[in-house]
């Protein structure tokens, strides 16, 4: 019989919870308040770069304060009350610290983002001008490099590179943190039809549905 859903995240929440504060203590007790210290740095560096539910970064962020306190008053530290009661409070300090300014950056980079547009430029006509006509649709008018920025399944931004060079077609997609996720290949092939020209993508591009545009 099959466990759970919830109980197999519950569980694993709590390996990964029992692997942070083991760490967390290991680090202490070496380096004293400096590896705790260091621990909630890197965690606040870390969540700051994605989002959790709130519950899990607060309790997240007590935990190194905690096992300072803990290691501290348990290991028989010279150390008064009031001192590690004030180390503790800095190690707080440390976690949110570095939390607020990871997510400061990652807040302006999307804003950024988001100002931007696509690499061609589509400005309006000027009034009493004529539209400039129509042209026919060819592999030449495609050639070069296209970006656009869009939103991904988990609320990030992307990147999405087209680059094509004569019959070569590249395509890479990158996160928020400029790490490449997809990339593949195709080879384009361009005919004329009665009604539209037709552009026909082969390769490794993935839809195989979407493998034939009609542009």
């Amino acid at each position: 019989m099959r466990a759970p859903a919830s109980l197999k995240t519950a569980a694993r929440f709590v390996a990964g919870w029992s692997t942070v504060i083991l760490f967390a203590g290991l680090l202490t007790l070496i380096f004293s308040f400096l590896g705790a210290f260091f621990c909630a740095a890197l965690a606040g560096m870390m969540l700051g770069s994605f989002k959790l539910p709130r519950w899990q970064t607060m309790a997240l962020s007590f935990t190194f304060p905690a096992v300072l306190f803990g290691v501290l008053r348990s290991g028989g530290s010279e150390l008064l009350m009031k001192q590690v009661l004030l180390l503790s409070v800095l190690c707080l300090g440390t976690f949110w610290l570095t939390y607020w300014i990871v997510r400061a950056v990652m807040f302006y980079e999307r804003k950024g983002q988001s100002a931007a547009t696509v690499t061609h430029d589509v400005s309006p006509s000027p009034p009493n001008h004529k539209a400039a006509p129509a042209g026919r649709l060819n592999l030449q008018v495609l050639q070069g490099k296209w970006w656009c920025i869009s939103p991904s399944e988990n609320s990030s931004r992307e990147r999405k590179y087209l680059e094509i060079q004569r019959t070569n077609l590249l395509l890479t997609i990158r996160d928020s943190a400029g790490k490449i996720n997809f990339t593949g290949r195709g080879e384009l092939e361009f005919r004329e039809n009665r009604t539209a020209p037709l552009l026909s993508i082969s390769g490794a591009l993935p839809p195989p549905d979407d493998t034939l545009v009609c542009i």
